[in-house]
């Protein structure tokens, strides 16, 4: 008999649109776009003009990104992608097709988020009114080697989601023998491979001694949930739980602490935290590791 395998995905999830031409930072400048062999397949078998724009826009396995601000050569002049407008959605790549969407496997299901790099999705998760909740609720087995840590995510979820407690406490509640300071991390973070000088500049700005508390916010509540959604599930294959934790409460409070001292919005500087930490695995690694030294 075939298992059935549960497609979790979080409460805000269906509420999710694309800004497509409305974007101030278009997923499709400033990353590599590689293109899956069965799309190049497809691809090649694209005839007339537009084929012969397609086989002159890939080099081996991606995009040739062209200009200053490296854009992906299928992006028009008004920001849309002119693979959808001329052989529709489905023709998209594989990664153009599931960003800004995250992808977590377990033995018994899968949770799919979005990543706070997308300012859309940005937008929509930190200002999402309710607790975050996943569907499919308990789909893991007791006896399954991932139940350790889906219960113990579970558990830490509920501690920052209870609203009768300040952000801050729900915090030390979280990670009781603390995480270092605001401006250490900063001064780390600094250190680390950058792509975009405005982050750089955020993380100059915070002084020795700032206040580290996190601010009793919306916003700051459901940034916290999502590190620990995203990043939790990584413990099982490296065994880090303890640094992953402080990863969250740590992270919290620096962009709290960013937050009043660059005056910001939220959604901009977790877009930034996002693109610039998120998506390196190098930079996430580095700073697990600073955490368990």
């Amino acid at each position: 008999m075939t298992k059935t395998m549960v497609n979790s995905v979080p409460s805000y999830m269906g509420h999710f649109r694309c800004l497509a031409g409305r974007c101030a930072h278009t997923c499709c400048a400033g990353w590599e776009i590689d293109i899956d062999e069965a799309t190049r397949a497809k691809y090649a078998r694209v005839a007339g003009r537009f084929g012969a724009r397609l086989s002159a826009a890939i080099e081996e396995d991606h995009f040739k990104l062209t200009g200053a601000d490296e854009r992906c050569p299928m992006l028009n002049d008004v920001g849309l992608c002119d693979i959808i407008i001329t052989l529709g959605e489905d023709a998209l790549c594989q990664i153009c097709r599931d960003h800004p969407r995250y992808v977590n496997e377990f033995e018994d299901g899968v949770e799919t988020g979005l990543g706070l790099a997308c300012e859309a999705a940005a937008r929509l998760i930190l200002g999402w009114n309710e607790p975050v909740r996943w569907s499919g609720g308990r789909f893991w087995r007791d006896d399954s080697d991932d139940a350790w840590l889906l219960d113990l995510r579970d558990a830490l979820r509920a501690q920052l989601q209870d609203r009768r407690m300040p952000l801050e406490q729900r915090l030390r509640a979280l990670c009781p023998d603390g995480t270092p300071p605001v401006d250490a991390a900063a001064r780390f973070l600094a250190t680390l491979e950058t792509m975009d000088a405005a982050w750089t500049d955020c993380l100059a700005r915070i002084a020795p001694g700032d206040d580290a508390r996190a601010e009793d916010a919306l916003w700051a509540e459901q940034f916290g949930v999502y590190l620990l959604d995203r990043h939790m599930p990584g413990a099982l294959e490296c065994g880090d739980a303890d640094a992953r934790i402080r990863f969250v409460a740590l992270m919290t409070r620096l962009v709290c602490a960013l937050h009043r001292r660059t005056g910001l919005p939220p959604e901009e500087l977790c877009r930034l935290f996002s693109s610039e930490i998120e998506y390196s695995d190098e930079n996430v690694g580095s700073i697990l590791d600073w955490l368990s030294a």
